[in-house]
Parts: structure tokens; sequence; C-alpha cells
């Protein structure tokens, strides 16, 4: 993860690829756990 970054929200394939993980398991733990809603636009 940047340590110096001043990013506040970061797009799903920028999440992804910082927990080294599929888009798709993101996809998934958002539609599993209702506490997770992220800003879409």
């Amino acid at each position: 993860m940047e340590s110096k970054s001043k990013k506040i929200f970061y797009s799903i394939g920028e999440t992804a690829k910082i927990f080294n993980v599929n888009v798709s398991l993101i996809r998934y733990w958002e539609k599993e756990f209702s506490i997770l809603k992220p800003k879409k636009k």
C-alpha cells in the first residue's frame, strides 16, 4: 500500500490489487457482508 498517498477512495480494481485478490472476491464480500457499503459511481 502506498504510504504517502493522499487518495481517499480507491477503485475496486485498485483495492483488489492492494489486497492481492480478484475483483470477484471483493464483489462477493460486498454481497455477503452487509457492513460493507462502498460508494459507487
